[in-house]
């Protein structure tokens, strides 16, 4: 229910009570949802879209994971969940910057300045 995925408090009661396999999310919303610094961490596969996934946010899921969970950064044009680009997190790697990955789905992808040049 839209009242347990906004309250941190709920969804880690939910989590401890079903067995969560793989959650797609926004970085922002996840990071909202730490208790404690701890954070929701799914059984096998947690994929972000729709916002930037910053090294800090690695770093956290790094430091608690113990099931070697996949982590997907998946970037798409729009807020509209339309993912094309696909980067798969190593957890043992230094990150300045996560990248946004390579293209998928038979789709090309361009980055353009300002001027779309």
């Amino acid at each position: 229910r839209k009242e347990t995925l906004m309250n941190a408090l709920k969804m880690h009661s939910y989590f401890g009570d079903h067995q969560i396999d793989c959650i797609k999310i926004v970085p922002s919303h996840w990071q909202a949802l730490a208790v404690d610094n701890t954070y929701l961490l799914p059984n096998r596969m947690l994929i972000f879209g729709g916002d930037v996934l910053t090294p800090d946010m690695i770093s956290g899921i790094k430091a608690q994971d113990s099931k070697g969970l996949e982590v997907i950064n998946h970037y798409g044009p729009t807020e509209g969940t339309i993912g094309k680009l696909l980067h798969k997190v190593d957890l043992n790697k230094e990150y300045n910057r996560v990248p946004l990955g390579q293209v998928f789905s038979n789709s090309e992808a361009y980055v353009v300045n300002d001027s779309l040049a």
